[in-house]
């Protein structure tokens, strides 16, 4: 961009010396040919000439204008152009202020009325049982529930019409952790998009119960403070603020930002690391107080310490109420999760807990056995140094009490 603005203003500043130094060189080419060619230059030749010249040069000197004028119009046009003719993106249906029963299966096969008939697109006059059980919805409704998150035999596709997963079926309660696994391009970010209403199922139905906040694996930051980017225009409370940037290991980075949580970050965070915007968005989401929460691998932008110290403190502590969907590639985490999902040819293969998932035949249930036990290993190495240091702290101190009691 600096580069293209560049480029633009030196080719400003040349057609600004042309459009001064022409008039004057056209001036002399001008009367030298008439001279050279035999002609008589007097008075009256010359500035009718010249006046001439100057009629002329506000045209000339406007059709340049007029055409670079022409090319940003077109751009322009391109622009708003590309923006109407992309595709609809349907809005997350709001929250329906009616008590459901969450065994009432016609909030999650078409028939409630309220929601399907203005969000079912497959929407019938009087479509019999079987019918409706396949009419595809994005639904939302009170937080009265048992599931957080209820799909059933979900068909979600990519823009382009390529599966991105078929016959998901998942279930997401108050105060679980589900942790989703898979290869790159096995659908986990596009799930959590299904929840946030960016995919809309072919068919099935996807529905969510309560608030939900979002954090995506690249963070998005506002130009405003360190504490606007995290209120994000919520209440202050100071004991819920300090406790969420402890949680999210910020007190430290906000003691070496020149004016702490007040410093401007600028715009798309350009005077922070990758790792602190991303934790300013962990740390947006968590003050939100949502009911469901959505990181798209969020830990990934922070080392592996960081990583531990908001998976402990943030997730399995400040959010040990909430419903929380956590989509990593980091396996040392998933021991700890209620629920693992793992993604594999476009469909689930796997929907448990971590004794089960260990047992699969599967190349990423192998490494997290490995790394779970590799991550135990050092659990112990460390408590067993922390024994040696207390206990040769003990007898250092016992040493020096005892030479301090033998003159006694």
């Amino acid at each position: 961009e600096l580069r293209a603005l560049m480029q633009y203003k030196m080719f400003n500043i040349l057609s600004r010396v042309v459009w001064t130094i022409v008039p004057t060189m056209v001036s002399i080419g001008t009367f030298a040919t008439f001279t050279l060619t035999g002609g008589v230059l007097d008075a009256a030749t010359a500035f009718t000439a010249v006046a001439l010249f100057n009629l002329l040069r506000f045209p000339l000197v406007m059709l340049p204008n007029a055409v670079a004028n022409a090319v940003e119009a077109g751009l322009s046009l391109e622009r708003i152009r590309s923006f109407l003719v992309a595709p609809e993106v349907r809005p997350l249906p709001a929250i329906h202020r009616s008590k459901i029963d969450s065994s009432d299966d016609d909030l999650f096969n078409g028939g409630s009325t309220a929601l399907s008939s203005t969000y079912s697109p497959l929407q019938q006059d009087d479509p019999d049982e079987a019918s409706r059980k396949r009419m595809p919805a994005l639904l939302r409704a009170d937080s009265v529930g048992n599931f957080r998150v209820d799909i059933r035999s979900a068909h979600l596709e990519w823009d382009n019409g390529q599966v991105m997963l078929s016959g998901l079926n998942l279930e997401v309660t108050d105060g679980s952790l589900t942790c989703v696994v898979g290869a790159t391009g096995s659908g986990k970010s596009g799930l959590l998009s299904a929840m946030i209403g960016e995919v809309e199922p072919k068919s099935g139905t996807l529905a969510t119960r309560g608030t939900i906040a979002y954090t995506a694996q690249v963070a998005w930051i506002q130009n405003a403070t360190v504490k606007d980017n995290i209120l994000f225009g919520s209440p202050f409370d100071e004991a819920k603020y300090e406790a969420i940037l402890d949680a999210c290991a910020l007190l430290d980075d906000l003691k070496i930002l020149p004016a702490g949580d007040q410093t401007e970050i600028g715009e798309k965070g350009i005077n922070l690391s990758g790792g602190q915007k991303q934790r300013v968005a962990i740390a947006r989401a968590v003050y939100a107080d949502a009911d469901i929460y959505l990181f798209d691998d969020c830990l990934s932008a922070v080392d592996s310490q960081v990583a531990r110290h908001i998976f402990d403190h943030c997730i399995q502590k400040l959010l040990r109420h909430k419903a929380v969907l956590l989509v990593t590639h980091n396996l040392q985490l998933i021991p700890n999760a209620d629920q693992i999902v793992l993604l594999d040819s476009f469909e689930a293969k796997y929907i448990g807990d971590f004794e089960g998932f260990g047992n699969l035949d599967h190349p990423l249930a192998r490494r997290s056995i490995g790394r779970s036990s590799s991550g135990n290993n050092l659990i112990v190495a460390d408590e067993e140094e922390e024994t040696k240091e207390s206990t040769g702290a003990s007898a250092a101190a016992a040493t020096e009490n005892g030479a301090a009691l033998s003159p006694e």
